[in-house]
């Protein structure tokens, strides 16, 4: 028994220990006064009829007369007259009470009625007494009555202080019931300050509660921050703040290898043009001065197309992935990037010329990343030598290059959402051991006999508004790729379907149809669903909306928004899928090692499950087996099983 059930129940008993033995004295009271009040009256009767026979000269007939009449009144139970030696000479009684009271009543509660007595006279001399007992049965009626009464009475006081109680109680709980959620959330690494409580004592621990919340939130604030400083240091250039080599090829072979990237891009390379000389001429403070200078216009280059990733490769040389960009785009970006960087000598950030060097390669997805970078490479070379270009992507460009017009995609798009042209390909993810957790679907949108992929349609799609059509789609062939299969599956959702309206209700019917299979199902979100509290909101709207039907939640290229871990944490997530830029080449870079060894860990403490997306190599699968991941996707582990 709980201790509120305790204190309720030891606090009742007490009230009514005491209104039960308040009654019972109230009680005992009445039938003492009573008792008084019954030899009272027999004494009273008594020498009333005392005197009506000394009146009439103690006639035997008239004796006899009075005392029946005083006994048939009723209200006694026994009336004697007595001569001098005492012996009864006339007597009336009837021990039987007057009906009134239950028999347990009469016996758990007797009134003992005193006997009254009065001395009969015949002039100046005694002639007899006479003996009167009132009777009990009108007492017992009288106490039965007020015993009822104060019962009741006792009853609506005890029920309303237990109600009282009760309420006491539940004010109480909840005060504590708050602390002790507070507590779990506290063990299970969610961050909850509690409102403190009225009651003085309960408000010193509420506040103390309070108080080691904010200490445990500052602590893991902390460890995220050190986490992202690691993740910073492993994939970061120290001066520049881009992106390091090893993250950008990560990110380069994502692009080439993931079929939900664009089908095609370019990659510009960028070579400071005597950096080294700058650097002995001016200083080392004036040659950084320089390097930083050229980050920033990447960066700025960045921020006109998020989708870009600009990086420093080593100390001269920097890079710009540019997805779904064509050839005259990247030449278009080359010659802005030569005209930016020919301004420097015009500030006197550096006196070479030319002060860089451009030059880079158009690619199609499939195309190894070697190849795009040598090509990429062997441009900038003839860039140093006069001629920069940028060259066109690799065999087969032509063939897979897709260009149709906005409204050539609305009819593609309106006529596949319509005629419910979509088909989608599983890739496996499993565990360490070999275990299947569930597959992957990739959509893809069939026309004319061959399929577009999802890093295709989905922007055009997003665009024109279509996106959450696509996506209540792809459930839908989730939903029957694991009625087909047997197998659990996953499907992916874009952020910006869930800020249209009533997309999250019709999930919720969508499931609630097929409920027998939506156990097995599992719904993916992009990293970047993470970057605004809306965002966040709404990602809690729809865990909300699917747990009833045992769906599982995960988080899609996840690794830059590592701090929102506490908020997955309270939206319910099941599991987040590790970024392939922080996985590309993990068994050769420290830092993304220890990365997401960290990762893995926090996400462990708070219940979360943690896949790696694209391993492509033996070592980096064996690397992440170590690192106790959770599962796996990409070539590697498809070779594996």
């Amino acid at each position: 028994m709980s201790l509120l059930k305790r204190l309720w129940v030891s606090v009742v008993s007490v009230m009514l220990i005491a209104l039960l033995g308040t009654l019972a004295l109230n009680i005992l009271s009445a039938r003492d006064y009573l008792e008084q009040q019954l030899y009272a009256q027999g004494n009273d009767g008594a020498a009333g009829l005392a005197l009506s026979i000394s009146q009439h000269g103690a006639d035997a007939a008239m004796t006899e007369l009075l005392v029946s009449a005083l006994f048939d009144s009723g209200h006694f139970a026994s009336v004697r007259y007595l001569d001098l030696a005492r012996r009864v000479v006339v007597e009336r009684s009837n021990p039987i009470a007057a009906p009134g009271a239950p028999a347990w009543f009469v016996s758990l509660f007797p009134l003992r009625a005193g006997t009254g007595s009065a001395e009969v006279s015949d002039g100046w001399k005694q002639a007899g007494s006479v003996e009167v007992t009132a009777t009990s049965g009108f007492a017992h009626a009288s106490l039965w009555r007020a015993s009822v009464r104060l019962a009741g009475l006792t009853l609506i006081l005890a029920a309303a202080l237990g109600a009282v109680m009760t309420l006491l109680v539940r004010w109480i709980n909840r005060s504590l019931s708050g602390m002790v959620e507070q507590a779990a959330a506290i063990g299970e690494g969610r961050f909850v300050t509690a409102v403190e409580s009225d009651v003085p004592e309960l408000k010193v621990m509420s506040r103390a509660l309070n108080t080691m919340v904010g200490l445990v939130a500052s602590m893991f604030s902390e460890q995220a921050a050190r986490i992202e400083k690691l993740r910073d240091a492993a994939n970061r250039d120290t001066l520049t703040g881009l992106p390091s080599r090893s993250y950008f090829m990560g990110r380069l072979r994502e692009a080439v290898d993931v079929e939900a990237a664009s089908e095609s891009g370019a990659l510009l390379l960028v070579r400071m043009n005597d950096l080294a000389g700058l650097n002995r001429r001016r200083g080392r403070l004036y040659a950084d001065e320089c390097v930083r200078k050229l980050a920033d216009t990447l960066r700025a280059f960045v921020q006109e197309r998020p989708e870009m990733v600009a990086a420093r490769l080593n100390g001269s040389d920097f890079a710009l992935l540019a997805p779904a960009c064509d050839r005259a785009a990247g030449e278009t970006l080359a010659a802005r990037l030569t005209v930016a960087c020919s301004a420097f000598r015009q500030t006197d950030l550096s006196d070479a010329d030319p002060v860089a060097y451009v030059g880079g390669a158009c690619y199609t997805r499939t195309e190894p990343a070697a190849d795009v970078l040598a090509r990429a490479d062997a441009m900038l070379a003839q860039g140093e030598a006069g001629r920069p270009a940028v060259a066109q992507a690799g065999s087969g460009a032509d063939a897979r290059a897709r260009v149709k017009t906005p409204d050539q995609w609305q009819a593609l798009l309106d006529r596949a959402v319509k005629e419910r042209s979509f088909t989608v390909s599983p890739y496996p993810v499993v565990a360490p051991d070999g275990r299947l957790i569930h597959y992957e679907l990739m959509l893809r949108l069939t026309t004319n006999g061959s399929a577009v992929t999802a890093a295709e349609f989905v922007p055009m799609a997003i665009r024109l508004e279509r996106i959450a059509e696509v996506d209540l789609i792809a459930v839908e062939l989730a939903l029957d790729e694991i009625a087909g299969r047997g197998d659990p599956a996953a499907v992916n959702l874009c952020g910006v379907s869930l800020r249209q309206p009533g997309f999250i209700e019709r999930i919720v019917a969508l499931l609630r149809s097929r409920r027998e299979l939506t156990e097995r199902l599992s719904l993916e979100l992009g990293e970047r669903s993470l970057s605004d509290d809306e965002g966040m909101s709404l990602i809690g709207r729809l865990s909300a909306g699917v747990a009833p039907f045992g769906c599982r939640l995960g988080i899609d290229q996840f690794g830059r928004h590592f701090s929102a871990m506490p908020r997955l944490y309270e939206a319910k997530i099941d599991y987040v899928k590790i970024d392939g830029s922080f996985v590309a080449d993990v068994d050769a870079n420290p830092g993304s090692r220890h990365f997401i060894e960290a990762l893995v860990q926090v996400a462990r403490s708070l219940g979360i499950a943690t896949y790696a997306e694209h391993v492509s190599t033996e070592a980096e699968r064996s690397t992440l087996v170590a690192l106790t991941i959770d599962g796996m996707t990409g070539p590697a582990v498809t070779r594996h099983q």
